[in-house]
């Protein structure tokens, strides 16, 4: 996979829904679609605005709904993401990207499918970041083996799914904003969420100080917007050929589906969500 992002032919979409629905629902279809050769390699860029990304740990929160009550006087929706663990915040500031690949035909293991992502982040942010670390960081919130951080300070995490011989590889980028007031919400979720309870999982302690957006890191006014321009001038610069078709028909309807699955989902988890996620 070492010569994935160079004279590669990838699909390229550049669309945000509303909806965390929708965004879930198009990554497991484009996974199935890429996984049985219906469509190439896939790379989707999307943004949505304020939401927390449940994982399926969170769960067994014994507080869980005080913990979505408190995220909503925020301004937050929550919503339980299919990849990952534990919470990790989106907003306009953080920039998603989906790297879809067919799991038997690159052999892509769980370790292998995030150095590929790793790859093309280190290559994509090389004019802002440099000495990126691929390490856990452990008082992150959501921690991980492959957080990306620089001096210590985490402004990206991965996570991984996999959908009928297709693998989905996520990352979120905090590229705008304050790490520190994002990783502060989330530690008080989970403080909200526990009250004390001794818990089976042991949940995060998250410490704001160890998170950053890459604006921060570099002391530059760097937007998502940029970020999306120096991708594609990226992907092009080394001779990529990049298809921007959306959905076809047939994809739509494969897609509607997906995002049933995906309501139901929701409601099976946390009932409360059920407006919400319709």
């Amino acid at each position: 996979m070492e010569h994935l992002f160079t004279r590669h032919t990838f699909r390229f979409i550049d669309h945000s829904f509303s909806s965390m629905l929708d965004h879930f629902a198009i990554d497991d279809t484009l996974s199935e679609l890429v996984g049985q050769k219906k469509s190439i390699d896939t790379i989707r860029y999307w943004v949505v605005n304020e939401t927390i990304a449940l994982g399926i740990q969170d769960q067994k929160l014994p507080f869980l709904q005080d913990g979505i009550a408190y995220l909503k006087q925020e301004g937050y929706d929550a919503f339980f993401r299919p990849s990952g663990g534990l919470a990790v915040v989106l907003d306009a500031g953080i920039m998603n990207l989906s790297l879809i690949l067919p799991e038997k035909e690159y052999h892509v293991t769980i370790d292998n499918g995030f150095l590929a992502m790793v790859a093309l982040v280190k290559m994509w942010l090389a004019p802002y970041v440099q000495n990126i670390d691929v390490k856990e960081i452990t008082e992150s919130y959501c921690p991980g083996k492959y957080d990306v951080s620089v001096g210590g300070k985490k402004f990206a995490g991965l996570s991984q799914r996999r959908v009928k011989g297709g693998v989905g590889i996520f990352i979120y980028i905090a590229v705008e904003g304050s790490g520190k007031k994002r990783a502060e919400l989330i530690r008080t979720f989970y403080e909200t969420s526990i009250q004390q309870e001794k818990t089976s999982i042991p949940y995060p302690n998250v410490n704001p100080n160890v998170m950053a957006s890459v604006s921060e890191l570099t002391g530059q006014p760097i937007t998502c917007d940029m970020l999306k321009q120096e991708l594609v001038h990226v992907l092009l610069r080394e001779q990529n050929t990049l298809d921007t078709r959306f959905l076809s028909a047939e994809e739509w309807t494969l897609f509607e589906t997906y995002k049933q699955r995906m309501k139901h989902r929701q409601q099976r988890y946390f009932p409360s969500l059920k407006k919400r996620s319709e």
